[in-house]
């Protein structure tokens, strides 16, 4: 995208998305909370608009970092479970989420759906 957009461009771009995600994430009647596992600072400000409780990560390791990460912190407040969508996924629909959620199976499990 740095060769198409300009640096202010691509952070618009970049809202638009997450707020998009974020609140369809908020609007899953299932949920009892979401969370926000990031070290970007307006991806905290955004997730806390909405709600969401903000994971501080304390620097960019990547996505599977950044999971495994939220899961430790997750588990320590005794939530056992979690769904992990990243903040891009364009246009997920809470009907796709909630069949997501009716399919997975009780824990121990892991459901993995392509994008």
């Amino acid at each position: 995208m740095k060769h198409v957009l300009y640096p202010e461009e691509r952070q618009e771009f970049f809202k638009a998305m997450f707020e998009d995600v974020l609140s369809t994430m908020m609007s899953v009647p299932d949920f009892e909370q979401v969370a926000v596992a990031t070290v970007c600072p307006l991806a905290g400000i955004i997730a806390k608009k909405y709600g969401a409780i903000v994971l501080s990560t304390s620097q960019d390791e990547g996505q599977t970092a950044a999971v495994e990460r939220s899961a430790e912190i997750l588990d320590a407040r005794g939530i056992t479970s979690m769904l992990v969508i990243p903040g891009d996924v364009p246009l997920v629909t809470v009907e796709e989420i909630q069949i997501v959620l009716e399919l997975h199976e009780k824990a121990p499990s892991m459901t993995i759906v392509p994008a």
